[in-house]
């Protein structure tokens, strides 16, 4: 009878639902909206222990905790210290975008810094107050606040930015969540002299009030550069963003990215936004992603397929070459995969009067000069250069040069030569 029960109770426990898991599909970039990085080692720290995984060619990692709070951190070469703290994984599928920076100098220090903070609601208004302590001598160098929205690069906007070079705290400070309500998230993200990053989530939870925000024609535009761009830039690698615009009153928005790596929460917006800029990490070129906009009173999608990264290389004249009156100007392009159609400004600066020549806009890779003078140096330079997925209602662009930065709001130089015109 003993035995009977034992296996009755055996196999009730066998068809018994295992406990669930949080499952953490995450991707790293090298700073926020940088290329992925590869090779890297992520670490979850929670009540049960600890796990890691190495990211994947496109910056992926894939790991499976039990529920709980957590703290993240990366650890690879050329990488200064990176870390997230407040985390809280369900049990689930959960994206985790995670962001690494290079150091500023190899031998100094990569302790991430030691953000502290505390935030509570008084008579509808976010009150906080925050603190930084740089580890291994260095000392602390910004902060980052966002209400609703991880800050993470200054393309993106953040709430409040704060530069702590003389105290380490900020004192207790005021944000207005202008219309939000329920649980929300206060980001604080410290840098110190050497890039180390620490990223501290305060969950929040905001009363709720009348909202009657509306959106409609939403659209997403991708920007892939040829230049990285963050708070704190170092060069090097690209930069992959999309810019989102929508019509509408009121609010407030609550944002999420919709793509096959996973889905994600990017922001809750206050009343008045028409607009954000997704920088976290999962942006990869010609990887579909779409996005949804939902407000109280309607709901708005769109879609876009990123450009991969374009080069540029001037073919002639050469560097400090001696050419006639009239050069042939020539260059090649490179990448740009998912284009259809292409741009290019060039121009030709006069280098003792420092005037400019520009020429008409053309879809070739080469132009003829305009007469130039014998006898004066000159430089030829593309003014602006990029693709676009469609040239009547561009979602996407791949930008090689663009100086003034009227398409993206990022200045990005063009290649340029200098020569001279034989007397």
């Amino acid at each position: 009878m003993r035995g009977a029960l034992l296996g009755v109770l055996l196999g009730l426990a066998a068809c018994a639902a295992p406990p669930r898991l949080a499952e953490v599909e995450g991707a790293l970039s090298l700073g926020p909206g940088g290329p992925p990085v590869a090779g890297a080692w992520v670490y979850l720290e929670g009540p049960q222990g600890a796990w890691g995984a190495r990211t994947e060619a496109g910056g992926r990692f894939h790991l499976l905790v039990p529920p709980g709070p957590y703290r993240a951190w990366v650890e690879g070469e050329g990488l200064a210290g990176s870390e997230v703290r407040g985390l809280f994984l369900p049990a689930g599928r959960t994206f985790l975008p995670l962001v690494a920076l290079p150091p500023f100098r190899r031998e100094w220090p990569r302790n991430p810094p030691q953000v502290s903070g505390e935030a509570w609601v008084e008579g509808g208004l976010v009150r906080y107050r925050a603190g930084m302590e740089a580890q291994g001598g260095l000392t602390p160098l910004a902060l980052l606040v966002g209400l609703g929205v991880q800050p993470g690069s200054l393309v993106s906007g953040v709430g409040e930015h704060l530069y702590l070079e003389e105290t380490r705290d900020t004192g207790v400070r005021t944000l207005d969540p202008k219309g939000m309500g329920g649980p929300v998230e206060l980001w604080l993200v410290g840098y110190d002299a050497n890039n180390n990053r620490t990223a501290l989530r305060i969950p929040l939870d905001l009363p709720k009030g009348e909202a009657s925000g509306a959106v409609r024609g939403l659209k997403a535009v991708a920007y892939t550069l040829a230049r990285r761009v963050e708070a704190l830039d170092l060069g090097g690698g690209y930069s992959l963003f999309v810019r989102l615009s929508w019509e509408g009153e009121g609010g407030p928005y609550v944002l999420r990215r919709l793509a096959p790596g996973g889905d994600l929460t990017l922001a809750q917006l206050p009343e008045g936004f028409t607009g954000f800029t997704d920088t976290l990490p999962g942006l990869r070129p010609g990887e579909r992603v779409c996005y949804r906009v939902e407000a109280p009173q309607g709901v708005a999608s769109a879609c876009t397929t990123p450009l991969s990264p374009l080069s540029l290389r001037i073919l002639s004249p050469e560097e400090g070459a001696r050419t006639g009156p009239t050069p042939k100007l020539a260059w090649r392009v490179e990448g740009g995969e998912g284009a259809r159609s292409f741009r290019f400004l060039p121009v030709i600066w006069d280098q003792l009067s420092g005037g400019g020549r520009f020429l008409e806009p053309t879809g070739a890779t080469e132009a003829e000069a305009p007469p130039l003078l014998p006898g004066r140096p000159y430089a030829f330079e593309l003014y602006q250069a990029y693709a676009v997925d469609d040239a009547e209602n561009p979602s996407a662009y791949s930008v090689a040069a663009d100086r003034q930065g009227v398409l993206s709001g990022v200045a990005v130089p063009g290649p340029a030569v200098s020569f001279g015109v034989i007397p």
